[in-house]
Formats: C-alpha cells, sequence, structure tokens
C-alpha cells in the first residue's frame, strides 16, 4: 500500500496546503499593501508659516517665539501635575480646596499666556497678513489644544429634549 495513495492523507495534505498558502497571501498583502492613511495636517508652526507667508526674518522671531512660550507650557504643566497629585492624593477626609484653587488659577495662567503668545505673534506680522490670521487663528488653536467653542466647525452639541 502506498502511503500517499491514501484519502485521508491526500485530504491533510490539501488542507495544509491551503492553510499555507492564505498565511503566505495574508503575509504579502500586508508587506505589499500598506494601510491607508490620512492626509498629514501641517502642525500649527508650518501652517502659520506656510499660511502666512512669513519672511526669514518673522520665521526666526516666531520659533523664538515658540521656544519661550513653550517653556513657560512646561512650567506650568508641571505645576498643575503637582497640584493634582496633591488633590487627588487626599482620597480619605477633606478635599483639599487650596489644591483645586491653585489647578484653576494655574489653568487661567495656561490660558492667559497662550492669548499673549498669539498676541505677540501677531505683533510680527504685515496688516495683510493680520487679516488673514485673524481668519485662522480658531483653526490654528483648536489644532493645538482640541475643538473651541464657537469656532468654525466646532459647534457644542444641540440640547437634549
Amino acid at each position: 500500500m502506498n502511503y500517499f495513495s491514501s484519502n485521508k492523507v491526500k485530504n491533510h495534505g490539501i488542507t495544509a496546503l491551503v492553510v499555507l498558502n492564505s498565511i503566505a497571501i495574508v503575509v504579502l498583502v500586508i508587506m505589499v499593501i500598506k494601510p491607508h492613511r490620512p492626509k498629514q495636517h501641517l502642525g500649527p508652526k508650518n501652517r502659520l508659516v506656510k499660511e502666512l507667508n512669513l519672511t526669514d526674518e518673522q520665521t526666526a522671531n516666531y520659533e523664538m517665539l515658540i521656544e519661550v512660550h513653550q517653556t513657560k507650557m512646561k512650567e506650568l504643566r508641571d505645576k498643575i501635575h503637582m497640584a493634582k497629585q496633591d488633590y487627588f492624593g487626599e482620597l480619605e477626609g477633606q478635599r483639599n480646596n487650596a489644591a483645586l484653587a491653585k489647578i484653576g488659577r494655574l489653568q487661567t495662567e495656561i490660558e492667559s499666556n497662550t492669548l499673549q503668545h498669539f498676541i505677540d505673534f501677531k505683533a510680527l506680522l504685515t496688516d495683510e497678513q493680520k487679516k488673514k490670521f485673524e481668519t485662522i487663528y480658531l483653526d490654528v488653536l483648536a489644532s493645538m489644544a482640541g475643538p473651541i467653542p464657537g469656532a468654525a466647525g466646532h459647534r457644542p452639541p444641540p440640547p437634549m429634549h
């Protein structure tokens, strides 16, 4: 009796070949066809430089503003992190209202510094660039921190009935 003539062996062999071919096809598809990625969006800095057509001098000044702004923001975020640890560390007993008030003050400082950053940036612009900036800055801000209520396309949902 020939070992390979048995129907059982033939069926197992065919099944194994089908499985191996399926695995090979899946691997090839994964290697050849890359997943579709959405169009890359410009970061806020690059978007402003491009859309406002900043000069090299304006771009250099803007980069200095960004560095100062990011340093302030990191410091404030670190302080908020520490205040949150104080606030949420008190699971037993009374709430730490002083830590909560500090979080609020620091968050207000973040918002104030962000507004000042945009005011300082706007001072670098020509009158024509300022007009364009005023039409896009809410969208730029939204891309940095999530949607801003009232910004174009970012309306709050209607009230539930």
